[in-house]
């Protein structure tokens, strides 16, 4: 039986979820990340830093650094047999070693190390390692020669299945070449490598001379724990079997040490030691990265995967969809939000509300179905889904995962469909961090204006995990008369800016047509009509010229600041896509500069009267 308490990595009660675990071996990194996306596996164990950008922006899937203290490689040589058996030669591999060179080889990126027993760790001393911190190459020739390396070929193992090693493998090869090496590279799967580095035969004969390999900070902090500077004289130490007794007795002085001051010190002479002995040689440290779909929940912090734990949301039960009479949160009663609350009510659904004003909850205080809430994370405990429906996606990210947020209080489980104007990649980083709960999350924000709020007749653009979308389906339907899935989690709130660019830009270059119509002599209401019965006819012109504009009401409920915010956002997806996009700049500047005139609270149609304070003129009926 496991013990009762919680899981914290690889302590506390074990407790198995799910019936079995599968192990797949995928060497090519796009095809494992591809295969992931996919949901043909669950989890991949280290991803290749390539991959990181492709499986984030995927919207299904998590990525996070696992291991407290990350990882590091190492070049482990065979110490029984020439040239590696002489410290020379294996003070030469470390003068041909790179870490950058490895690190990106391998990850794409990480930092030099030069501790044997890992860098920002109790115990990460690099004292010793000072004339190894650059390659050398002249150096290590000479190393080589005074080792009495007389050009024999070094059988160099790699395993070709695992895309990390099969990189560190590659690098090695061409450093043994620039120090003259005659290398004979060999690679099979790590299987094989794990069963043949326990061979201490002869290199030409089953046995071998390198390999390479990965270990986690944890394991290699402490001298007591780690294997590769046991170097224990009685053949039984790590592969390599490299022998040194000066370092053992400073390693037992380390361990017996009365007080943290003569640990310190032995640690440091057991450091500056192995440094001489070289037992292996560091290629680097690096946060490993892992990946798993956001539907794999409970899985833990620790230097290992811990399939304790671990749960899988889908296959063993589905979650329902949420239809009426289901309790739904809904934050954010402004112009937009009210109406869309009570279309909600109307179709039966029963709300717990906050706004931070309360001013707009007293308006809903007329309705029995639907309750105030003290703050999110109150509101969160009590319902299986939330609408946000706020400015921007600033305000929404610190709703969700504020002290006082969603968050706090939400089941696993449940889904919060963000109907707000918010930034497309801060939308996928939300994903992440509530899929790592456990919490799921959608894209569908509306347009259509209050009009079309009040009367349930918004168009919504749905981003997201597909049978995420179909379980809130019922919620978006009183809202909105069309929806559009449109892809992956943060499409929505893409497509929602791109919208706002055309409507924009098709609101700004009608005032301009009229302006230049009007000073001709031409009548503001006939060009119009002409307009709305002719191509040029545009939303602004056939909802906004007469009804906002010439009759100077301004109130259509949009402001010009979460306008330019929308221009803003289009503009950004538009430099990180490379798009050739001059006008969406031009149009995101213009809006900007109108809204810090005009006031970013003033209604988007204002704008027309920043071109008419230019014009010198007001367009008239």
């Amino acid at each position: 039986m496991p013990r009762s308490e919680p899981a914290a990595g690889l302590t506390g009660g074990k407790v198995v979820k799910v019936d079995r675990a599968e192990w797949v071996s995928i060497p090519e990194a796009a095809t494992a990340a591809a295969a992931l996306v996919a949901g043909e596996i669950d989890y991949i164990e280290a991803i290749n830093n390539d991959q990181q950008a492709i499986l984030k922006k995927s919207g299904t899937v998590v990525v996070e650094p696992l291991a407290p203290l990350g990882w590091f490689g190492m070049l482990r040589p065979n110490a029984l047999y020439p040239p590696f058996n002489n410290a020379k030669a294996r003070q030469a591999l470390a003068l041909m070693v790179d870490q950058q060179e490895y690190m990106q080889a391998a990850f794409g990126g990480g930092q030099n190390c030069f501790s044997y027993f890992t860098c920002g760790s109790p115990n990460g001393t690099e004292v010793g390692s000072e004339a190894y911190r650059k390659p050398d190459f002249a150096k290590a020739k000479q190393l080589m020669a005074e080792a009495g390396y007389k050009g024999e070929k070094i059988v160099l193992m790699g395993a070709g299945d695992l895309f990390h090693h099969h990189a560190v493998a590659q690098v090695t090869a061409e450093r043994l070449k620039e120090i003259g090496i005659n290398v004979d590279l060999q690679m099979a799967d790590w299987g094989a490598v794990v069963t043949r580095r326990g061979n201490k035969g002869d290199p030409y004969a089953g046995g071998w001379h390198i390999f390479q390999t990965f270990s986690d900070g944890v394991t290699g902090y402490s001298p007591l724990t780690n294997f590769g500077t046991n170097l224990a004289c009685d053949g039984k130490n790590w592969f390599g079997w490299t022998c040194d007794e000066e370092a053992e007795k400073l390693r037992d002085r380390f361990i017996r040490a009365a007080n943290e001051t003569e640990q310190a010190q032995a640690l440091e002479l057991l450091h500056r030691r192995l440094w001489e002995v070289v037992p292996y040689v560091m290629l680097g440290k690096y946060e490993r990265l892992a990946a798993w779909r956001s539907n794999i929940q409970g899985v833990l912090k620790a230097n290992v995967l811990a399939l304790w734990n671990i749960s899988k949301r889908g296959g063993q039960r589905p979650l329902m969809v949420i239809k009426p009479p289901a309790s739904i949160g809904f934050i954010g009663l402004g112009n937009m939000g009210a109406p869309m609350a009570r279309r909600l009510l109307g179709a039966g659904f029963r709300l717990r509300l906050y706004d931070r004003d309360e001013a707009a909850l007293r308006r809903f205080a007329d309705c029995s179905e639907a309750a105030p809430s003290a703050s999110p994370a109150a509101l969160a405990a009590a319902v299986d889904a939330v609408i946000t429906m706020l400015p921007d996606g600033k305000i929404v990210r610190e709703a969700v995962l504020g002290a006082d947020g969603l968050a706090q209080g939400l089941r696993p489980g449940s889904v919060i469909v963000d109907m707000s104007s918010s930034d497309p990649v801060g939308t996928r980083e939300l994903g992440q961090a509530l899929a790592a709960r456990g919490l799921n999350l959608i894209d569908a924000p509306v347009s259509g204006g209050v009009k079309r709020a009040l009367d349930g007749s918004l168009a919504s653009m749905v981003g997201g995990e597909k049978a995420v979308v179909e379980r809130v389906r019922p919620l978006i339907e009183p809202m909105a008369r069309q929806i559009f899935p449109t892809g992956p989690l943060g499409s929505g709130h893409a497509m929602k800016a791109l919208n706002n660019l055309v409507s924009a830009a098709g609101l700004w270059v009608a005032a301009e047509a009229l302006l230049i119509g009007q000073g001709f002599g031409l009548s503001a209401e006939i060009m119009i009509d002409v307009l709305n019965a002719s191509t040029g006819r545009n939303n602004s012109t056939e909802n906004k010229f007469k009804q906002q504009i010439l009759s100077r009401g301004f109130a259509s409920g949009f402001s010009i600041g979460l306008m330019a915010k929308d221009l803003s956002t289009a503009h950004d997806l538009a430099t990180a896509t490379g798009s050739f996009a001059p006008y969406s700049l031009f149009c995101a500047e213009l809006w900007g500069e109108a809204a810090r005139e005009l006031g970013e609270d003033a209604d988007h149609t204002a704008a027309v009267r920043f071109l008419e304070r230019r014009a010198g003129k007001e367009l008239k009926p």
